[in-house]
């Protein structure tokens, strides 16, 4: 009788499962970075302090919503890369 417990997962599934999982990731947080991206009411004047502020708020978001994003995906990426190379 053979025993099937000590078969491995075909070289690479781990990457692809990986990368299907860190595609998710970056996607889920792309959608909720747009749902709350920064915006500006109507009301508000548009001199050059409102400008400036809403233009921090944009850049504050964009930079935090891509580092949210990106580095954990990329951890996931290398990680897998690390145990599928075992």
């Amino acid at each position: 009788m053979q025993d099937h417990h000590d078969e491995q997962m075909p070289r690479g599934t781990f990457r692809w499962i990986a990368a299907l999982v860190a595609a998710g990731w970056i996607a889920a947080v792309a959608f909720i970075a747009w749902r709350g991206w920064p915006h500006m009411s109507l009301d508000l004047g548009a001199d050059a302090a409102t400008r400036a502020a809403y233009q921090a708020a944009v850049w504050r978001h964009a930079a935090t919503s891509a580092a949210i994003a990106l580095v954990p995906a990329i951890a996931l990426m290398l990680a897998a890369r690390f145990f599928d190379r075992r």
